[in-house]
């Protein structure tokens, strides 16, 4: 969170810029209780417009439940279970209910047991299985959910966020499908994801497990010109201003993501406060400063790869952009690693997000990174 902008957090809806025929996509095929698959690169706002807007605005009308699931960090099937179980559990401490109500209604749950504590912040929640006393699977609690939706006649909003992790856990696609498609209460099922590449092999092949399921959602690039305005407003308040030119020279250096730009137009407007007109000799200037301010930070993430990723690093760095990892044009830039080694480590840094592809392209995710790189290390 800066001073001017907001990052490094959710946000809510004053702090989104050019979301709003997104949202209203969105929100059209939710109230439709259609299954929906959206997906877009990190930090383009995907997580707070549908927890922090849609799913807060679904929650506030009578009759509505909604469960928010964070898959990020599951590596098997039991961390899917703890998700969707403390998911379910904080879901149920957000009911507009007393904390007595809640109790009499979570122990009338046929085959989970709630355990379930007051504090002075309320009452906390978990769900147990009633015969093994363990955590629930996420079917057992996929099918609570809906059978406590049907008795109590709710509309369900469910968004399973970063569903891309589940690619690598076999068998969880096709018990995923079998589950939301047993639902039988009015549910609108939102599956989320940021690396395509992974997402690809949940639905884009015929033989794969959720294929030809749900509606499609894509968010893009917010146009240059309505990213200026948004960032024109927030400089106001510093006393600066840009015009769209440079202001687009920023959006492109910083692969026009939303929370990059943010976090270096705050230290922009804060280190140019009241100095008037920002040109473009003034951004390079200070893009050099902000790395080397964060140069410690930098060092400690480039230090944690090995000598052949630095190797791949450095060459990526220089050419900013690469439509073929293993080209002779590339290859000739890492010549201590051999073309089955650059095929390897890309695909490692590439399914770990330090590279990403955009358009026909691959480039480093963070282009900071990449300046730090120039600056410090060589090329």
């Amino acid at each position: 969170m800066g001073k001017f902008f907001q990052y490094d957090r959710q946000v809510d809806e004053n702090e989104l810029c050019g979301l709003e025929e997104t949202k209203n996509s969105i929100v059209r095929q939710i109230n439709a209780f259609n299954s929906l698959k959206i997906y877009g690169r990190r930090n383009f706002g995907k997580t707070s417009l549908l927890k922090n807007v849609i799913g807060h605005e679904w929650q506030k009308k009578k009759g509505h439940f909604f469960v928010y699931v964070d898959l990020f960090t599951v590596e098997n099937d039991a961390d899917i279970s703890v998700a969707f179980s403390t998911s379910f559990s904080n879901a149920l401490e957000r009911l507009p209910f007393s904390t007595n109500k809640i109790i009499d209604f979570v122990k009338s749950f046929k085959n989970i047991r709630p355990v379930y504590q007051i504090s002075e912040s309320g009452i906390e929640i978990s769900l147990k299985t009633k015969t093994k006393d363990t955590i629930p699977s996420y079917e057992e609690t996929i099918r609570t959910i809906d059978t406590l939706s049907l008795e109590r006649k709710w509309s369900v909003l469910l968004v399973m966020d970063e569903f891309q992790e589940i690619s690598h856990i076999k068998g969880s696609g096709e018990r995923f499908r079998r589950a939301l498609e047993g639902m039988r209460c009015k549910v609108a099922a939102v599956i989320m994801g940021s690396k395509e590449h992974f997402l690809q092999k949940i639905f884009s092949n015929p033989r794969a497990p959720l294929y030809n399921w749900g509606n499609t959602v894509e968010f893009k690039e917010i146009p240059f010109k309505k990213y200026h305005d948004y960032i024109s407003a927030k400089f106001k308040k510093a006393g600066v201003f840009m015009e769209l030119e440079t202001s687009t020279y920023i959006q492109e250096t910083l692969l026009r993501e939303p929370e990059c730009i943010n976090r270096f137009c705050d230290f922009l407007a804060e280190d140019n406060f009241e100095k008037g007109k920002i040109t473009r000799e003034t951004v390079d200037l200070e893009f050099r400063k902000f790395v080397e301010i964060r140069q410690s930070f930098y060092a400690s993430i480039y230090s944690g790869f090995s000598h052949s990723e630095r190797a791949y690093l450095k060459a990526i760095a220089k050419m900013s952009f690469v439509k073929e990892p293993t080209a002779k044009g590339f290859l000739e830039n890492i010549k201590e690693v051999s073309k089955e080694g650059v095929r390897k480590i890309h695909d490692r840094l590439y399914d770990h997000s330090i590279v990403i592809k955009i358009g026909e392209s691959y480039c480093l995710s963070d282009p900071f990174l990449g300046m730090y790189i120039d600056r410090f290390i060589g090329i």
